[in-house]
């Protein structure tokens, strides 16, 4: 079978310097309560055991005699053909762990074993080898294949109860184990089948995968966080150790916990789920990120929060080099004079506070509370008037405003909307937050202001 080779990698980049304190307010980055709501628990789908259309040929019995013999040839494709020809000539599956981490389990209900193979000394190749009429052949596993320092199975098991084990791994690789790689592997009844799926962004829109990636990975583990007796996939991470220049480079970063939940097809992923916010940009987006996903309570507790909380933080581009040049990277460090600490953006806190209302109105519009949202909308223009620095926010909610009434489609209500906002990118900016690594990027996609069809 051919496969691609994908290789997980990230540069470091320079460490840090020793620096005085920051007079100025730092992000500590607290582990996040964990709490699901609004994902239906599903009935455990029942997958077929292996019933090959014709009759299937047996599959070769263990011959002790048979010997395995590691190929010269380091290349890992040239040792899969190896493991697949000693399996088809009988070779005892046992024999592989001199050379090879294996785990032997029956994945397919078929009565015949399968075998795990992780194999390498620097990059480790996870893959799976099934007789399927007669013959063992390789299997789709991981990546096309995954490709890492470490990997490590963590369970094979049907916790999902639909009569078939699981397979969950993950993997640890780049330089100084930087990045990582989760998958789930299932027999779907016909073929083995990559079943966590999650969606990434790539250009100007997000794709579904059926895998996941991380940078900076800390815990990951299994759990039932919501009682109904099958446990989700938590993995953690984002956070780059303040020795490492990435951390200044990306600040303020906060701890994410990523969560897949069965969904009686899939194990999916649920909205990312950060500590608490410490600057009022990212109680902003949290609640963006939550009413996308149309968990609407979550969303507007971010929103009011974004509105009312007076202890959440500033921020601005300013601010970043300030923080980045006491602990000795950028132009404020490397100029010979360092910057003086800033002061706030005056703009940030209306255009902030004006924006979690638009979005509050958007969510009584989406859940058909139509009284509330214009109630909202009529609150935008009073708060938020032609004197305001606030006032550009109200001036979108009216284009969207406008065009919901005359078409009571949201689609384009939300276009007039993404019109008007393209034209003032210093909103935009404000929105964003400067160069955290975790920020929705509405500058470069304006959609994200009013997302919804």
């Amino acid at each position: 079978m051919k496969k691609l080779l994908y290789i997980l990698v990230v540069i470091s980049l320079v460490g840090c310097q020793t620096a005085e304190a920051i007079p100025t307010q730092t992000v500590i980055a607290n582990t996040p309560t964990l709490f699901l709501t609004s994902t239906p628990t599903n009935t455990p789908t029942t997958i077929p055991t292996s019933t090959p259309s014709s009759t299937p040929k047996t599959c070769p019995a263990v011959n002790p005699d048979i010997k395995y013999h590691l190929p010269e040839d380091p290349y890992y494709l040239i040792k899969i053909q190896s493991i697949t020809h000693f399996l088809n000539a009988g070779g005892d599956p046992n024999q592989l762990s001199e050379y090879f981490t294996i785990n032997i389990e029956n994945l397919n209900n078929d009565s015949v074993p399968d075998i795990l193979v992780q194999e390498g000394s620097v990059f480790k190749v996870l893959t799976l080898f099934s007789c399927i009429n007669g013959n063992y052949e390789e299997q789709l596993v991981g990546n096309d294949p995954e490709v890492s320092d470490i990997i490590d199975i963590m369970a094979v098991k049907d916790f999902n109860r639909n009569g078939v084990p699981e397979v969950f791994y993950k993997e640890l690789g780049c330089f100084g184990l930087r990045c990582g790689g989760l998958g789930i592997i299932e027999w779907d009844g016909e073929k083995f089948s990559r079943i966590l799926k999650d969606k990434e962004r790539r250009r100007d829109k997000y794709v579904n995968v059926n895998s996941a990636t991380m940078s900076e990975p800390q815990d990951v583990y299994l759990k039932d966080l919501d009682g109904d007796g099958i446990p989700e996939f938590v993995w953690t991470g984002e956070v780059t150790s303040e020795w490492h220049g990435d951390h200044w480079l990306y600040y303020p970063q906060r701890l994410a916990t990523h969560i897949y939940k069965w969904d009686g097809e899939n194990y999916s992923a649920l909205p990312v789920e950060y500590a608490s916010p410490a600057f009022r940009f990212q109680a902003v987006q949290d609640g963006d990120r939550f009413s996308s996903a149309e968990e609407y309570q979550k969303a507007l507790g971010f929103y009011k929060m974004a509105i009312n909380n007076n202890d959440l933080g500033w921020w601005s581009e300013d601010r970043w080099l300030y923080i980045n040049g006491q602990h000795g990277f950028g132009p404020c460090a490397n100029s010979g004079t360092p910057c003086p600490p800033p002061t706030p953006d005056p703009k940030e806190r209306p255009i902030l506070s004006a924006y979690a209302t638009f979005r509050v109105m958007l969510v009584h519009v989406l859940t058909n509370n139509l009284d509330e949202a214009e109630k909202t909308y009529q609150r935008i223009l009073k708060t938020y008037p032609v004197d305001n620095l606030g006032f550009p926010i109200a001036e979108m909610a009216t284009s969207f405003w406008n065009e919901y009434q005359a078409s009571q489609n949201i689609a384009e209500a939300c276009a007039q909307s993404i019109t008007y906002i393209t034209k003032h990118t210093d909103v935009l900016t404000i929105l964003e937050g400067a160069h955290s690594g975790q920020q929705i990027p509405y500058k470069n996609h304006p959609y994200e202001v009013c997302p919804f069809k």
